[in-house]
């Protein structure tokens, strides 16, 4: 969100909503990075 340094402007009345979405997209590419071999070797083998 904007007001907390990012580019995404928030919603008029629902700042909670955009934080949720960033901070689970953020999530999901922080369990990527950290499983990457493990996830492409179980999609390559399967």
């Amino acid at each position: 969100m904007r007001k907390d340094g990012g580019v995404f402007d928030q919603f008029s009345g629902a700042s909670i909503t955009p934080r949720a979405v960033v901070g689970t997209v953020h999530r999901g590419l922080a369990f990527f990075a950290r499983n990457r071999d493990a996830l492409l070797a179980a999609q390559e083998a399967g």
